[in-house]
């Protein structure tokens, strides 16, 4: 899959077609599902630890945080990065961005 492709795909930017497209296939390959699963994982951990340019992160925060299992994994992977000491709190600290703190995170 093309990686572009991908990251579209979690940040909003594919029209509906390709979006149900893209959606379509991974019901037909699981290697493509698993491929979309971890692209999903990279592009949480790249919010969780700040590694986001501000236009991908915006983008993250308006399409995939407006979902509760997208808050929720973003939860989780600060909660498990923080614990096994992945985070450099200087950096990603421990406050969530303003626009996701309104929705528990």
């Amino acid at each position: 899959m093309d990686p572009g492709q991908l990251k579209r795909y979690y940040l909003g930017g594919l029209t509906d077609d390709e979006q149900r497209d893209l959606e379509a296939r991974c019901f037909e390959d699981d290697d493509l599902f698993a491929e979309l699963m971890e692209g999903q994982t990279d592009l949480v951990h790249a919010y969780v630890r700040g590694q986001m340019s501000s236009t991908d992160r915006e983008a993250f925060e308006k399409h995939f945080l407006r979902t509760p299992a997208g808050r929720r994994k973003v939860r989780l992977t600060r909660t498990v990065l923080g614990a096994i000491g992945e985070l450099d709190a200087d950096r990603v600290g421990s406050r969530a961005p303003v626009s996701t703190t309104a929705k528990g995170l």
